[in-house]
């Protein structure tokens, strides 16, 4: 199953076309998102393991390979106050 949750203090992911991971606090930090928002912001989760960082990035062990046939679109509608 898949879940959302926000992002846990140190926990990591590893970007598409970057060697190595990195903190999400700091990818996030990177976008310029607001520490409010990313305080908030969610995180897609296979299990335990880091899938996508919705509407920014999708971990590189998850990036569709040129085989591919099968793709999940997943769309997540954010309410902003």
């Amino acid at each position: 199953p898949m879940t959302l949750r926000p992002a846990r203090p140190g926990e990591r992911f590893q970007p598409h076309a970057q060697s190595g991971s990195k903190k999400i606090s700091r990818y996030f930090n990177e976008k310029k998102l607001s520490k409010r928002k990313r305080q908030g912001w969610p995180v897609l989760l296979m299990d335990d393991t880091v899938v996508a960082l919705p509407g920014y990035a999708v971990d590189c062990n998850f990036q569709p390979k040129k085989n591919s046939k099968v793709l999940l679109k997943v769309s997540i509608h954010f309410h902003q106050e």
